[in-house]
């Protein structure tokens, strides 16, 4: 058969069956016959590829085995990628079977037989010249499974049918139903405790496609409400992919039948009752029992089909979980919550859950709240209620409201508790009830007013944890602040306005600690709120005439420039201006008088006020009436006030964009066009000073933007006066480059008669000796031809002639740095002409060419673009074939070869970029070509050229298959072997980096044959190179594997619907424990006894620990009481871990001082007289001194040495070994200056790093090097600090 075939009979094989081993004609031909057609289409098929061009063309004296495997595999790879393994034993082509080829493993003897099964049926179907569909293999399986009697045969037919089930036409299962159901469940009943889980979960998923499809008429027979009464009894099946797949079953009948989702849907499938009734009666039943797992497997279900049932019947299911959730295992409460949870997600309408029964849900999760610390209960408890909560919004907001307080009231409670994720998911319930509910209220002014009581109450509990009594989660609070100053601050009530004051006096203490979060919502009340408003609650205090000023609210400024938005204008102009005006005042007189630290202050803060106007004319609401009070101002800061012309300008920005909307608005900025463009083009037409380069770009930005609302009037008179300007004789060459940029912005609004005076400039400028000219000439060209406008485009198509031939003959003078915007042009010209001028494309492509090598990168990256640009334009003719097209393509780049060293290696540079493009176009003639161009190439003197080739190789290796590169290996590898010294010094790293490519691509064995013996060495670094790193990998994946088991036998080897085990643990039939380390990883995951650690962990997991909380040790819990359920815990109860403060807090958060003091004398001497007796040398503890020195007088116990031998006494016995002294080093503190000292007779003072044993741990050996990288570093800072100071004093010692 081949060595290709040894991987389909690798281990077990095909074997026979038992006593028809030496039969030479066996009774069962089915699979000899199978395997027998497939052996000969197989090495049809083998001898075919042999015929194709490979590797082996290249090394036909190498009869390595590495070499045929490598042709072997790539013309398989390559040339018949829709072959699979499954192929080469059966011609099945029904596309419903593919997942047994994504599954398939020769080791499955499951897989073996569906696969022999599937051989035989399509052989039969051929054979009588059928069509091959869905129905005929659905037939074929039925027929095959009445026929067949083992239980592995049965399982395979099964197997196929649930893969073929979903493909099979509904009138087909329609009409077959009962024929179909009929032995499925009997099968059912038959295996209902076999370990067969193949069988079950097959027979469960035909069955449920079979029932989705039936008719109304269907269901009310009663064999079909029993088939589907059968499949409902297995929810509790004590096999959990059985269970699973009929839990899975279920739902995709009440889900997914066509009486569901038909044209005619139906309010409740005829089988949600029946469902309801068996869930209702499993719990009670098992709740009497006190069977936990029927529950939690009830309870699984129901989280996914609760929403489906009747309204009765969702009350009964709900009453009976709430049931089942009095005090028992806290895994059943949880899960029971998940299944309430399940309910409100899936959002049924009124009509099954309606607003009351929603609020009586509510109610019971109150009366079944969690002990407040049972981290385990809360959470889902949480969620659970925040999802009623959300459902009844929808439903009736007015019963969402009057429950609201009490959801608030209990999640700023939880905010307390000392649990971390207690805090944050109470934080995010309200966040969520305030950004889904309370925002689309208070969008809403008519509704807002209307539930303003409920929403004021909600707002006085979050005011609450503001204050100190929540100073641990006070940056919770203040992002729940943020989200509801977002939703209901455009309402700007009262009470919403008042708690503003708080903030600040939160953000105006001291190291307040979360200023970030803090800012962040008083932002935010400032855009939703309004600045005036604010700053009346909230003042400045910015006193003008107080020395020094108050500046504690000086944090507000920042964030009303940030925040500040859709207000009135004119409060800027009544309350800013004359407060800059006076600042400004202010800080001249201070410069007067001397004092120049506040004058600077001054001026910082009237430049900060003026940055806040943006804001204010971003959307103004009186912008009509408050911009003429304004404008002037503004006009006059543009010509007086440099400091100030970056925030003017981005006031005109703002005026402009955020107006476009508003026609009114528009047209009021537009009026003074006239007014600020003028001052505008004098500020960029004048060159400004070290500093004033921002200020320049930002007019040119401004005048952009305001020329899309100036009136045409103006346009034309600011256009005759720049073209004036640059037919002038007097204008200075910055001035001229300055009026190209102006002329560039203003053409797209300019006229077509009055665009040739611009263009003659544009054309002069292209031959200007200037750079920085021709650089502006060309972009200036550009804007003509990228104009949308179809006046100018038609303007440009109609000199494109023209264009081209001045724009070739400007080509000699173009200098460096304006190749880039020339290029940008040259693309416009290029896309506008396509395939209708080839000669121009010609003319200018070798100029894209030697731009391939520019230093610039936006002068490259035009160019390559160009490169593709042109190859598509070329390969688009649909008048030629294709192949006449790449060849003209690559001709055009192959011509740049013959020219200068300049010229090849940008050419190759070019050409790397089209291969990388445009790979799947290139054919084997033109790949020939190519490599042996570059072979000769690679033998040149220069350096340039060299490296543009070994590019060229990363690219086409990188893009191109093996098997068309293969030939070419040999000629490649001995050019660069032959390669002269000095070019293989200078060319080492790219020689090592193309033969690693090369072992990777083409195999280690094949290249170490081909290259001299003079880089066996090299060849041999770089496989031990890759076999390392391949090892790193492996043992990085190794880690961060988890140790998991085999799944304890439960028939999952024959499972066919597992996500291929045989795939994730065999190649080809083999192991991927290839080494002894991965033999040690799959035994790990088993202990002794068989079974798994995930299953160990699985049940410890089960196993939840309850506890009940006591608050007195002499009072039981009643658990009679409604509220019981709250003193049973899951998590261990402790007491309180918040540290104690030294002040008492009273319950409405306010501090308690005691006025009356404390004397602590009694303290100080108690304290005193406990601590007289201990001293620091002890090593007993819990004894005094006087303690020891008694015992230690007293010496009848202990042992004294004397003698000879052993009981001599030791040198270190005779005289007693004082205290161990802990060299600190604070003998060496310098005491009147920083830092240490010498001492005579003494060491110089030394740091050290104390040896430690946890510095032999790897995982916290970067650490420590940290460390020791840091304590060297500040030594050496300290040295060098100590030497300057001492060079320095030595100075003024001289001096």
């Amino acid at each position: 058969m081949g060595k290709e075939m040894r991987k389909y009979t690798k281990g077990k094989g095909l074997k026979w069956k038992k006593g028809e081993s030496s039969s030479s004609n066996p009774t069962t031909r089915t699979y000899r016959s199978a395997a027998k057609g497939s052996f000969f289409q197989y090495k049809l098929a083998q001898e075919a590829d042999t015929r194709r061009p490979g590797l082996a063309s290249v090394s036909a004296g190498n009869n390595s085995d590495s070499m045929a495997d490598s042709q072997s595999h790539s013309s398989r790879v390559t040339v018949e990628t829709f072959k699979t393994d499954v192929s080469a034993w059966t011609q099945c082509s029904i596309t419903s079977f593919g997942r047994l080829q994504s599954i398939w493993s020769a080791d499955s003897k499951l897989h073996r037989e569906m696969l022999a099964i599937l051989a035989a049926i399509t052989e039969v179907i051929k054979e009588r010249n059928g069509q091959e569909s869905e129905t005929e293999y659905f037939a074929a399986l039925l027929t095959t499974l009445d026929t067949v009697e083992s239980v592995d045969s049965r399982t395979a037919v099964l197997s196929l049918l649930g893969l073929l089930i979903k493909r099979v036409p509904a009138n087909v299962l329609r009409k077959q139903g009962a024929h179909v159901m009929k032995p499925l469940v009997q099968m059912l009943s038959d295996n209902v405790q076999s370990e067969n889980n193949s069988l079950m979960r097959s027979v469960l998923k035909i069955l449920s496609a079979v029932l989705r499809v039936q008719d109304t008429a269907s269901w009310k027979d009663a064999s079909t409400a029993a088939v589907f009464r059968t499949m409902l009894s297995l929810i509790n099946h004590h096999k959990p992919k059985v269970r699973k797949q009929c839990h899975s079953s279920v739902c995709s009948v009440l889900k997914g039948s066509d009486v569901m989702t038909g044209t005619q849907p139906m309010a409740v499938h005829p089988m949600a009752v029946m469902t309801a009734n068996f869930c209702i009666q499993a719990i009670q039943d098992s709740n009497a029992t006190k069977d936990h797992s029927v529950i939690l497997h009830v309870l699984g279900l129901l989280k996914d089909i609760l929403a489906d049932f009747p309204e009765d019947e969702m009350k009964a299911a709900v009453e009976a979980i709430f049931d089942c959730m009095q005090v028992s295992s806290p895994l059943v409460r949880t899960v029971g919550l998940k299944a309430i949870n399940g309910l409100f997600i899936a959002q049924p309408d009124s009509s099954r859950l309606s607003a009351e029964v929603n609020a009586l849900i509510i109610s019971a999760l109150y009366a079944k709240k969690p002990a407040e610390g049972d981290t385990q209960l809360v959470l889902p408890w949480l969620e659970t209620t925040k999802q009623a909560y959300l459902n009844l919004y929808r439903q009736d907001q007015r019963t969402f409201f009057v429950h609201l307080e009490k959801l608030s009231a209990d999640c700023m409670k939880l905010l307390l508790v000392d649990r971390p994720e207690i805090r944050a998911a109470s934080a995010a319930v309200l966040k969520e009830i305030v950004t889904t509910c309370l925002s689309a209220v208070g969008a809403q002014r008519e509704a807002y007013q209307q539930h303003l009581v409920p929403i004021q109450k909600f707002f006085q509990h979050l005011e609450v944890g503001l204050t100190y009594q929540y100073h641990l989660v006070w940056n919770m609070v203040l992002e729940i602040l943020t989200e509801f100053y977002e939703a209901c601050g455009a309402q700007a009530s009262n009470f919403t306005v008042k708690s503003l004051e708080k903030v600040a006096l939160l953000r105006d203490s001291p190291q307040f600690p979360f200023t970030a979060e803090l800012d962040r919502a008083f932002g935010r009340a400032v855009r939703k709120v309004g600045a005036p408003r604010v700053l009346r609650i909230v003042p400045l205090k910015i006193n003008v005439a107080m020395t020094p000023m108050d500046l504690s609210r000086s944090w507000m400024i920042p964030l009303l420039r940030d925040y500040v938005q859709d207000t009135e204008l004119g409060f800027f102009i009544s309350f800013f201006l004359p407060l800059a005006s006076q600042l400004r005042s202010k800080s001249a007189m201070l410069t007067a008088a001397g004092e120049p630290s506040e004058a600077k202050s001054c001026d910082i803060l009237q430049r900060q006020i003026w940055s806040i106007l943006p804001g204010f004319c971003t959307r103004p609401t009186d912008l009509v009436e408050s911009l003429r009070g304004i404008a002037k101002i503004l006009g006059q800061a543009l010509d007086e006030r440099p400091d100030l012309q970056l925030d003017v300008m981005a006031a005109l920005r703002a005026l402009v964009l955020k107006n476009m909307e508003n026609d009114v608005n528009r047209t009021e900025v537009a009026k003074y066009a006239k007014n600020y463009l003028p001052r505008l083009l004098q500020i960029y037409t004048t060159e400004a000073t070290s500093d004033g380069s921002n200020q320049r770009l930002a007019a040119l930005e401004t005048v952009k933007i305001y020329l899309k609302i100036t009136p045409q009037e103006t346009i034309d008179e600011l256009f005759e006066k720049v073209v004036e300007k640059l037919n002038g004789d007097e204008s200075s060459q910055f001035l001229l480059q300055a009026c190209v940029d102006v002329a560039a912005v203003l053409l797209p609004y300019v006229p077509i008669a009055k665009l040739d005076g611009v263009l003659a400039f544009c054309r002069t400028a292209w031959v200007s000796p200037d750079a920085t000219l021709q650089k502006k000439g060309y972009r200036c060209f550009g804007e003509l031809l990228l104009s949308d406008q179809e006046a100018l485009q038609a303007y440009a198509a109609g000199h494109m002639d023209t264009f081209k031939t001045d724009f070739t003959q400007a080509y000699s003078e173009t200098k460096p740095p304006a190749k880039a915007a020339r290029l940008r042009c040259l693309s416009a010209m290029v896309k506008r002409s396509g395939l209708t001028d080839k000669s121009f494309l010609k003319v200018v492509f070798p100029e894209i060419v030697m731009c391939t090598k520019e230093i610039s990168e936006n002068a490259r990256q035009s160019a390559f673009e160009l490169v593709k640009e042109v190859g598509n334009i070329l390969l688009s003719d649909s008048s030629r074939p294709e192949e006449e097209n790449v060849a003209e393509y690559f001709e055009l780049m192959l011509s740049g070869l013959a020219g200068t060293p300049d010229g090849v290696a940008a050419s190759i540079v070019a050409l790397s970029h089209a291969v990388y493009e445009f790979r799947d176009k290139l054919r084997k003639p033109m790949v020939d070509m190519l490599m042996d161009n570059m072979n000769v190439l690679l033998a040149s003197n220069t350096r340039d050229i060299v490296t543009a080739i070994f590019g060229f190789f990363k690219v086409i290796f990188s893009r191109m298959a093996d098997f068309e590169l293969g030939p070419h290996v040999a000629r490649l590898v001995k050019s660069v072997s032959g390669m002269e010294e000095n070019f293989r010094r200078h060319f080492r790293v790219k020689i090592r980096d193309l033969f690693t490519v090369l072992i990777r691509k083409f195999g280690y064995t094949m290249i170490v044959e081909l290259v001299p013996e003079s880089d066996h060495k090299l060849i041999n670094n770089i496989r031990k190179t890759q076999e390392r790193e391949k090892r790193q990998k492996k043992e990085k994946r190794n880690d961060k594997k988890s140790i998991a088991g085999d799944g304890g036998g439960d028939g999952g080897e024959e499972d066919v619907d597992r996500k291929s085990r045989a795939g994730a643990a065999s190649i080809g039939g083999r192991s991927r424990a290839e080494t002894i380390n991965d033999i040690l990883d799959e035994l790990a995951s088993s202990d002794e006894d068989g079974g798994t650690v995930d299953d160990k962990r699985r049940e410890k997991k089960k196993k939840g620990n309850v506890y009940i909380t006591e608050e007195d040790d002499e009072e039981i819990v009643d658990f009679t009481d409604p509220k019981a359920s709250q003193k049973i815990s899951s998590t261990m109860p402790s007491k309180s871990k918040r540290k104690q403060l030294d002040v008492r807090v009273a319950p409405d958060g306010r501090i308690i001082i005691d006025a009356g003091g404390h004397d602590r004398d009694d303290d100080a001497a108690s304290l005193s007289s406990r601590m007289s007796g201990v001293s620091l040398n002890d090593k007993k503890k819990g004894k005094n001194r006087s303690e020891d020195t008694d015992g230690d007088d007293d010496g009848s116990f202990g042992y004294q040495a004397g003698g000879s031998g052993i009981h001599r006494p030791l040198k270190s016995s005779r005289k007693e070994k004082p205290a161990k002294k802990v060299a600190t080093g604070a003998e060496y503190r310098a005491k009147k200056a920083g830092g240490d000292v010498k001492l005579k007779g003494r060491p110089d003072p030394y740091a050290y790093i104390p040896l430690d044993l946890k510095s032999s741990n790897k995982r916290k050996k970067a650490k420590l090097v940290g460390q020791f990288k840091g304590f060297v570093k500040g030594a050496k800072k300290g040295a060098m600090k100590g030497s300057k100071d001492s060079k320095s004093r030595k100075r003024n010692f001289q001096t």
